[in-house]
C-alpha cells in the first residue's frame, strides 16, 4: 500500500513520488521515503489493518524484506516509538535495494536476451496449444 496513503496501492502514477519505492530508486531516496511515510496516531507498533493501516503497511514491508514474522517485529519494537522502527525499516529497505540493484545491474543485454529467448522457447508450445483450443471452441478451426 502507498507510503503516503495506506488505503491506496503503491503506484508510479500516484500524485506524489513519496507514494512508492521503485526497485531502481537510490537507497538514500528510499530511506527518505520510509522516514516520511505516514504513520497512525499513537506510537504502538502493532498490526491492525483496520485501526492502524499505516503501521500495518510498514510492518508488512518490513516483514517481507527482513523475512521476519510480523509478530516478531511487533515484539522487537514493543515500547519503542515509530522513530526506531522506521529507522530500522529504512536500513532494511536500503540493504534490499543495494543487493537487488547489484544483481540487476550485473546482467548484460546479451544475458537478458538469452533468458528471454529461453523463456519464449518454453512458453511457445503452451501458447500455441491454448490458441488452438480457443479457436476450436469458438469454431474458427
Amino acid at each position: 500500500m502507498g507510503l503516503d496513503d495506506p488505503n491506496k496501492k503503491m503506484s508510479k502514477s500516484a500524485n506524489s513520488p513519496a507514494n512508492y519505492i521503485a526497485l531502481t530508486d537510490k537507497p538514500e531516496a528510499a530511506v527518505k521515503k520510509i522516514m516520511k511515510a505516514v504513520t497512525d496516531s499513537g506510537s504502538e507498533i502493532i498490526f491492525d489493518k483496520e485501526k492502524k493501516p499505516a503501521i500495518s503497511n510498514l510492518l508488512t514491508i518490513y516483514s517481507l524484506l527482513a523475512e521476519a514474522p510480523i509478530k516478531e517485529l511487533e515484539n522487537k519494537y514493543k515500547g519503542k516509538g515509530y522513530g526506531d522502527f522506521k529507522k530500522d525499516l529504512a536500513e532494511t529497505v536500503a540493504e534490499f535495494l543495494i543487493n537487488f540493484q547489484r544483481k540487476f545491474n550485473s546482467f548484460t543485454d546479451e544475458e537478458v536476451k538469452e533468458i528471454m529467448d529461453e523463456g519464449a522457447g518454453k512458453i511457445k508450445p503452451i501458447a500455441e496449444e491454448t490458441l488452438r483450443r480457443v479457436k476450436e471452441r469458438i469454431g474458427i478451426v
